[in-house]
Parts: C-alpha cells; structure tokens; sequence
C-alpha cells in the first residue's frame, strides 16, 4: 500500500485513528485499549497489538488507519528516546555534577516530584535532561551545579551588545541597525548503515527566509546539487536533497550560505498603537486557533483576561503576557514537541518549557486577546553560544509585526546574576519590541508542511531547524543522524 504525503499532528493522528476504526466496521475496535495500554505504560504489549492488526488486517485497512497506527508505534518510539536514564544513571549523574549530593535528596525529591519520569513495561524511566533541569527549574540549587557556571563573562558580552545597539540607534533615526555579515555551514550525516547501501536519502536542511531585517542570502556551495530551494518568503523555508547511502559511512549533507542580518529596533509607543484591520487576511489569520498547540482553553481564557485586568490597549495587554511569562514560568529542556499534545498548556500547567514552549504560551494568550501572533525560529548566534532557539512576532498597527522574546524576559529576569536591577529592566524592555542581529531565521509560523512533501512523520512536526531525512524504508528519526552549524562572522558591514 503506498505511503501518503502526510504531516499529520498528534491529536489528528488520534482523531483519524479512532474515527477509520468506528466508521471501518471493524468487528472489535482497540482504540480504547491500545490507549489504554500506552496511558499504562505496557509500550511492548501496544506494539504487539498494532503489529497483529497491521498484519492480519492489511489488505482491508484505510490508509488513515495504517499511517495512525504508525503513528501510536513511532511515538512510543520517541518517549522512550526521551525517557532513557533508570534511576540508577540519574544518582550516577547527581554525584558528578552536583556538589555535596546526599541521596536521602534524591528520595525527598521524588516525592516532591521535580523530576519527569514515566513508567514503561514496568521500569521508572528518566527524562534525559532531568539532572540539568533541577538546576534550571530550582534556584535553590543552582549554586551547587559542578562545574558552576561562568555567567559573568556572557552576560558582560551580552550587556555589551546592547549598548552598541542603543547608540547605534541614537546616531541614526533607522529601525535597522548594526547590520552584521555571516557565513553559515550546516551538515547533517546520517549514521553508517541507517539506510542500506544505494538507497535513496531524501533530505531537507533549513535555509535563511527573506525579511527586511534578514536579507542578502547568498548560496555558496552544497554537498551535492540541490533539487529544490523553497521560495524566500517561505514560513518553512527548506532546501532539499537527495544522496544515496554508502556501505559502512555516514551519508553526508551539507550547505554553505552567506547572509545579512540587522537589529530591529522598534520601541513601539503604546500612544500610537491603532485597532488592527481585520480585512487583512494575511492578518486576521494569527488571531486564531491552531490546533493541537494553540487553543483557546478555558484555563488560558481565564489566565489571559486575569494577566491583563482592565487593560484595554493591545500593546499594553501583550507586555503584561510577556512580563507575566518573564516571572511565572521557568526555563527548562524539553521532551520532542511532536510527543506533547498541546503545548502551551503543557507549559501553562506545568510552570516551566523551553524557549518554543515559552513562545507558543506567550502566542495563544495574545490571540485569545485578539492580538495578532506568530511564531519565529531559526537559531540563536551569539558567539559561542550557538543554539536552535524559538521566539514570537506580534502585530500592531501602525509598526507592523515586532519582535516577542519570551525566553529572553524569562532569562533576563530569573537567571541572569550579574545585572543591577535598572540594567536588568532595560533589557526587559529591550526584547519586547526590538531584536538583536545574533539571529538566523528560518520559520515564521509553527506546523508548517515541507515542500517537496515528505511521505513519512517528520521527525519535529512544529519547528524546522535540525533538518528532515527519510528514505524509502520511513523516516530517519534524530536518534539516526547528526546535525551541526557552523557560524563564521564576516567582516563587520558598512
């Protein structure tokens, strides 16, 4: 049966499953219990399960049903990937990189519940970050972090840049300035014998989109020619390749780009702020629901109008989104996005994410106010701290889209060590609104489909910065290849 073009999410793959069985006349349907048995933990016995319908059934199912039965076994795939330390590997990890460790700790923290485990087949399994996520989630133990962390050095260097964008601006009324040249190379290898030899690799790596802040993208070389490169306005901008696989070596892909990026500087004044024309459609379409990740819930419906009050301004009631996510929620590593059914409530309720999950948050509960709200992503480019990173854009007229760092007002406000109170709220006020040049973007909406279509799941099915690999056999999912970017600073622009 041929593999359909699909990029499907989690709750749809879920709908589509339960719906094709009922709708099917299947003599029994195990929905329910394969369900069940994940809720459970029983991984193995729901693989079987699947296994035994996809076999004895194949002739007579849909398509929808096959690609979501699929579906249940590579997610089942991907949490155990996230789930891998036993609690043996995690008091191993606790004595070497925390100081003065005791186990009755351990237990304490156990019950207090600050780790992130599952049980599956039986076992208690680990989150792979759980040991640096109590340093992340828990000041009060920060301190104890071995080897402790050298804050001082990045964020006199960070404060540094600011200041540099601050008179660059005084000097010159533009809202784009400091512009700085780069030079990337990003590769992706596919591991040795992940695919048999002369087979087929398909492969899409990110390529930088076209702003008015980002521009100058200019291709230099490539692993191997390249078949498609997404137009510059892409919301998912990609170009893609295809390599085949050789015997006993990595399969190899790699771009070399030069591009321009500039700071955005903006400070929009809540004075000037006009209502939004709702007949822009291009608009109006980031003031809505994008299921499965943002969702008007009555929980972010009630959280939304209690941040904001009586605040009746747009752009006043998105700095107190912005401010309330800077104190409320911390930073923390987070599982794949394609395992979590609703991120910005998963984020909500649990008081912690990543810079994506922060994003999306900050995202929905603009929207649920009417305030137009997207998502930017790409990676994060300040010399020797190079890092996929997520952030948001919102909309206001008459200034148009601007820069959201929710992750920035959260570091800003709750780890950074070293700033006095008045340079810590400069720069809370810098990263609503403004936007340095360490930036390399590729996304400007979430859950956007790659072109070529790929014909299995992708393995990031919200964000696109790792790249996305697949072969006639499915797709190759992280645990099968490396990633790696390389930036070169040029020599600073005119």
């Amino acid at each position: 049966m041929k593999s359909l073009p699909i990029e499907i999410t989690f709750f749809g793959i879920l709908f589509l499953f339960t719906t094709a069985f009922f709708t099917s006349c299947a003599p029994k349907n195990p929905v329910q219990r394969i369900q069940r048995l994940e809720k459970e933990g029983k991984f193995k016995k729901a693989e079987k399960m699947i296994d035994k319908i996809l076999q004895k059934q194949r002739a007579s199912l849909a398509d929808s049903v096959r690609e979501a039965l699929l579906w249940q076994k590579d997610w089942m795939h991907r949490v155990r990937i996230d789930y891998k330390y036993t609690q043996k590997d995690i008091l191993d990890q606790l004595q070497k990189r925390m100081a003065n460790f005791k186990k009755n700790e351990f237990k304490k923290w156990l019950q207090e519940e600050r780790f992130d485990t599952r049980t599956i087949d039986g076992k208690t399994y680990f989150q792979y970050a759980s040991v640096s996520n109590l340093f992340k989630r828990y000041k009060d133990l920060r301190s104890r972090e071995i080897p402790p962390k050298e804050r001082a050095p990045y964020e006199q260097a960070f404060w540094k840049n600011y200041a540099s964008l601050i008179i660059a601006h005084q000097e010159s009324p533009d809202r784009q300035v400091l512009p700085q040249d780069y030079k990337i190379t990003m590769t992706l290898s596919v591991k040795p014998n992940a695919v048999p030899a002369g087979d087929t690799i398909r492969c899409w790596l990110p390529y930088p989109r076209s702003y008015p802040f980002q521009t100058d993208v200019h291709f230099l070389n490539a692993s191997s020619k390249p078949l498609w490169i997404d137009r510059a306005d892409s919301p998912i901008r990609s170009i893609y390749f295809e390599q085949p696989a050789v015997k006993d070596s990595p399969t190899v892909f790699q771009v070399a780009y030069t591009y321009r990026m500039y700071s955005v500087i903006k400070d929009p004044d809540p004075a000037k702020i006009l209502p939004y024309n709702p007949k822009n459609t291009a608009v109006q379409i980031y003031t809505k629901e994008q299921p499965p990740h943002v969702v008007f819930t009555p929980e972010l419906k009630q959280l939304a109008h209690k941040i904001v009050g009586t605040e009746t301004n747009p752009l006043k009631q998105a700095q107190k989104i912005y401010r309330w996510i800077a104190s409320n929620i911390v930073y923390s590593y987070a599982n794949e996005y394609s395992t979590i059914p609703n991120i910005s409530m998963y984020t909500y309720r649990h008081r912690y994410g990543d810079c994506g999950q922060e994003a999306l948050l900050f995202i929905t509960l603009a929207r649920i106010l009417g305030i137009p709200a997207r998502w930017q992503s790409g990676w994060y480019i300040f010399p020797h701290e190079e890092s996929i990173h997520d952030w948001a854009e919102a909309y206001f007229e008459p200034y148009g889209w601007v820069p959201v760092e929710p992750y920035m007002g959260i570091w800003i406000s709750q780890y950074a060590a070293t700033y006095t109170l008045e340079q810590k709220e400069a720069l809370l006020k810098f990263y609503f609104g403004n936007l340095d040049h360490f930036r390399l973007i590729f996304n400007s909406n979430h859950s956007e489909k790659l072109f070529p279509p790929k014909k299995y799941f992708r393995s990031d099915n919200v964000d696109f910065q790792r790249g996305e690999v697949e072969w006639k056999g499915g797709n190759l999912y992280f645990d099968q290849w490396n990633y790696d970017l390389k930036v070169e600073l040029l020599k600073p622009s005119e």
